[in-house]
Formats: C-alpha cells, structure tokens, sequence
C-alpha cells in the first residue's frame, strides 16, 4: 500500500490507470510535458478522485517545478517512469527532483533505454521498412547509420516516395481554395536521399525505383484541392478527442 505515487512522464495515462485500480493508494500523480496527452488521460483514464493529472516538464530544476510538484516533497512513496527518462538530457537533475520527491524508505522504478553507443561500427546489416520516409531529416539519419555500420556493413530499406499534390492542382484551383502547401517532386525525394547518403560517406549500390499503377481519373484530381482545403479549415470535434500525436 502506497500513500502518494508519482508516474513520471504518464502520456495517456494507461499506467496511471492501471495503478490505481491495482494498487491500494491514497492519490497518483501523471505527470507529462504534452498537455495533448494530459487532456487525454483526463478524458479517458480517470477512474477515481483520487487521481491527478499535472502538465510538467520533467527536464527543469527543482526550483521551477509547479507548486503542486513540489508541495509533495519528501510524500511520495513509489515514483514510476515507463520508458521516458530516456529523454531528458540532464539525468543529475532528474534525479534531485525524484530525491526530493521521495518519502523516507520511498521507491523509484523505471524501464530506461540504454542509447547505442556501444554498437558504434559494430553493425553488419541496417534494415528499415517504410519508416525513414516519415524522417524529415534524411541527411542527420544517415548520418546515425554510418555511425552505426561496420566496415562493409548493408543498410537495406524500403522508402515511400510521397506524392507531388501541388503538381496535380492547377493554379485556378490553389488560389480558389488558398492552398499553402509545399511538396516535393519524386525526382527530389529521391536526390535528397541520395545526397543524403554521399553526404555521410555511404556508397549506393542499388536503387530499385518500383512504381505502384492506380486508376486517378479526372474527377478524383478535381476532388484533391478541396480535401487539402478541408483538412486545413475543418476544426476536429470537440466533443471527441483522437489519440494525441
């Protein structure tokens, strides 16, 4: 049985939630920086009173914690992290916010994330599969994976090339809807990863450009703008609240 518990870094609250249904209690704090995530776990994994959900950047000192953090200094009986400490640079300051947090005899359990350092030149094969299109830095990213590769080490992945909308619009049409966007042509996309590549010392050994064929017809092209023009102008439900990004 636990007086006060603290999880830190709680996202949605899935932890929270399981704690307090499992664990005997008087109160738990989530505490997380994203307030997306915060209004989540409010909504969706609040089960009693006696849970609390707190917007807080864990990476600050002591001193500019919130109030409310730092009214439950030396309370706390059991601090929880799940795979977030990890994030903050600074784990000395991490580390006197949980010291002084923690009740005498009080507990602190956390799954952290060892970074690859000791893999560096050690890896034979990289492989990633429709991901590092998602990476907007592709020159910072192959920078990782020279790092990573041993000498004559493979990197194999499979990347999306997006599609170039505002090349399939007219200019009739961006000034209709007022479209504010900026794609890249697939000639581009491909360049960048190239350069991307030459850039980190990385030599390309083969390049395998597939094209997947679907019927666009001209309706379907004329449909493009006003779903772009929909999707930046339609506000989301505020009686739903999605899945925080």
């Amino acid at each position: 049985e636990y007086d006060i518990i603290v999880d830190l870094g709680c996202g949605t609250g899935y932890l929270v939630d399981l704690l307090s249904r499992s664990v005997k209690h008087k109160r738990i704090v989530g505490l997380d920086i994203c307030p997306n995530m915060i209004a989540f776990a409010e909504q969706n994994h609040k089960p009693m009173d006696s849970v609390q959900y707190l917007v807080q950047d864990l990476s600050q000192s002591w001193d500019s914690l919130s109030s409310v953090l730092k009214a439950l200094e030396s309370k706390v009986s059991l601090i929880v992290s799940d795979f977030v400490i990890h994030w903050i640079p600074d784990k000395s300051r991490l580390m006197h916010v949980v010291s002084k947090l923690l009740a005498k005899n009080g507990e602190f359990v956390a799954n952290y994330v060892r970074t690859p350092d000791a893999l560096e030149s050690k890896v034979s094969l990289i492989v990633s599969d429709f991901v590092i299109h998602w990476i907007p830095d592709k020159s910072r990213l192959m920078h990782v994976v020279s790092k990573l590769l041993a000498k004559n080490g493979e990197f194999v992945a499979n990347y999306v090339r997006t599609p170039d909308v505002m090349s399939l619009l007219t200019s009739e049409q961006i000034r209709q809807y007022n479209i504010q966007l900026k794609t890249k042509s697939e000639k581009n996309q491909l360049d960048e990863m190239r350069n991307a590549c030459l850039g980190n010392d990385l030599q390309i050994t083969t390049i395998d450009v597939r094209v997947e064929n679907s019927k666009i017809n001209k309706y379907i092209i004329n449909l493009i703008p006003r779903l772009i023009y929909l999707h930046l102008c339609t506000k989301p439900n505020s009686s739903r609240l999605e899945w925080p990004c």
